[in-house]
């Protein structure tokens, strides 16, 4: 009997555990805006896990993690430094073991040396003792030479550390000579690299490796726009690369954009306006049109339709004033219209579940009226729309109602419609009441099965008659389906309380970012 009890809370510590990975909260409530993990930050789950003696378990939940999307990776780091520095002498080599995968960017490495030095100092020591070392060591050893130089020297800064530091302090030493070159190179320089290295009798993978070093010195340093031009053009240089000062050109653009990330470039979108490459007589326009009309590209990049309607927004505000007259910049038509397809284009890519969903909306003015907690672009009827459409595209069984005058109303939605076809329906539906526990009551009486099921409201989120745990257990139980989820999107909320702590199958959603609807998705599929 113990033994069974003492599994399940196990279970239910990981599950809690996979939940703080994802959103990067405690608790059942996902309140939309980022936010920095912190080693301060008490996390009650993961110190049971390791008081428990299940740390090694812990550290494979953390790896597991890497397979599923996050919203901030610097969580993993956080979990992964706690078992590192609280754990006992199993869990302590076993996350030492997982920080080459866990922490794969330098970014997230950084991240979990900051964690573990303010642990450590938290307990009077330095914490680099030499498992540290060694596993620091790792990370740095087992790139390549190229990447490692690549990696390093586009970020060679975060979170109050730099890899220089990080190698002086892990005593990295490579015997292959490449990455030693590289490693010199990000402690010394480049002039003490060549110096040392640079021989008469350098191998030919050094004198590569040094040349390349080379080329990332001098970019790093340019101000010339043309150099830097033929640059990147000649070695294939990236975004990250290129000194922020050069950012401001559209030449070096018209260089990078073909390598650009499309989500990245959605992100850069107002701002090539303001700088005026978005003009008809840019050189940036028609390479920008092209990316965003790639139909490859799009499939790629696997960007979700509230990336690109914010986007738009953002876009579409350049000709705004806030003195009241209009703006010197106005959107351009062609951009305008490229953006338009690309919205339509994303649904059809969004990654399909293979569930059955009960969607159920709030048709009330609020959701026309209202505002979004978390996203000022929005309104709530527009968010609600912008997730529903793409389930509508890529699954086979989704069934949408509104909160009507008396009981849900069925509206008939179909794939194939537009954002203001589908608004415009639930402004014509007669609105009603929101009962959250309706959806699964509703559900259990129609004798329907569904294995999510998705309410949207404004901030309507208190119990009518039955709680949503007891009608969402209800309806698992009549059902025979004990798997069936529940998520609750209150899109203009800053925090409400209706998921049961101990029921994993529940999640709440407080207001709306670009995370959410992957959070829905990886709730839906876990």
């Amino acid at each position: 009997m113990s033994t069974t009890r003492t599994k399940d809370t196990t279970r239910d510590l990981l599950d809690q555990v996979s939940y703080y990975l994802l959103v990067g909260q405690e608790g059942r409530c996902y309140t939309a805006g980022w936010r920095k993990p912190h080693s301060d930050w008490k996390l009650r789950c993961v110190d049971s896990l390791l008081s428990d003696g299940k740390g090694t378990e812990l550290v494979e939940e953390v790896r597991k993690s890497c397979e599923r999307y996050a919203v901030d990776t610097r969580c993993r780091a956080h979990v992964l430094a706690i078992c590192a520095k609280n754990g006992d002498l199993e869990t302590i080599k076993a996350a030492h073991e997982a920080l080459p995968a866990v922490c794969e960017s330098s970014h997230d490495l950084l991240a979990f040396v900051r964690f573990s030095e303010q642990l450590s100092r938290a307990k009077g020591s330095t914490g680099w003792g030499r498992a540290q070392r060694k596993a620091v060591s790792r990370w740095y050893l087992n790139k390549s030479a190229k990447d490692l130089a690549d990696e390093c020297s586009s970020r060679p800064s975060d979170d109050g550390w730099s890899h220089r530091d990080v190698l002086r302090l892990a005593h990295v030493k490579s015997k292959d000579v490449g990455t030693a070159v590289v490693i010199r190179f990000l402690v010394k320089g480049f002039e003490s690299t060549r110096k040392e290295f640079a021989t008469d009798e350098t191998l030919d993978d050094v004198t590569q490796i040094l040349e390349h070093l080379k080329v990332l010195d001098v970019m790093k340093r340019t101000k010339d726009e043309n150099e830097a031009v033929f640059l990147v053009e000649k070695h294939s240089l990236g975004f990250d690369g290129v000194p922020n000062g050069l950012k401001k050109s559209a030449e070096v653009w018209r260089c990078l954009i073909s390598g650009l990330p499309l989500k990245r470039l959605l992100v850069h979108l107002r701002r090539f306006a303001q700088l005026g490459f978005l003009a008809q007589n840019s050189c940036v326009l028609p390479l920008v049109l092209e990316q965003l009309k790639n139909e490859n590209r799009i499939a790629e990049s696997k960007i979700h339709p509230v990336d690109v309607y914010i986007a738009m927004k953002k876009y579409d505000d350049l000709g705004k004033s806030n003195t009241g007259r209009p703006s010197k910049k106005r959107p351009n038509p062609n951009v305008v219209d490229a953006l338009n397809s690309l919205l339509v284009a994303t649904m059809k890519y969004v990654p399909s579940t293979g569930k059955r969903y009960l969607v159920v909306v709030d048709v009330r003015n609020t959701m026309v009226h209202g505002k979004v907690f978390g996203c000022h672009y929005l309104i709530p009827a527009v968010a609600t729309a912008l997730l529903l459409l793409p389930l509508l595209y890529v699954e086979d069984d989704v069934t949408v109602a509104a909160f009507g005058a008396r009981d849900l109303t069925v509206l008939d939605l179909k794939r194939g419609m537009s954002l203001s076809e589908v608004t415009k329906r639930m402004r014509e539906t007669p609105m009603g009441g929101v009962n959250c526990a309706r959806p699964m009551i509703w559900a259990e009486q129609q004798k329907k099965s569904f294995d999510i099921f998705l309410i949207f409201t404004d901030n309507q989120t208190k119990v009518v008659d039955v709680k949503p745990a007891d009608a969402l257990n209800r309806y698992r139980t009549t059902m025979n389906l004990p798997r069936s989820r529940l998520v609750v999107c209150a899109l203009s909320a800053l925090r409400f309380n209706l998921a049961a702590a101990d029921d994993s199958g529940m999640l709440d959603i407080a207001g709306f970012d670009v995370h959410v609807p992957h959070v829905i998705r990886e709730f839906a599929t876990a």
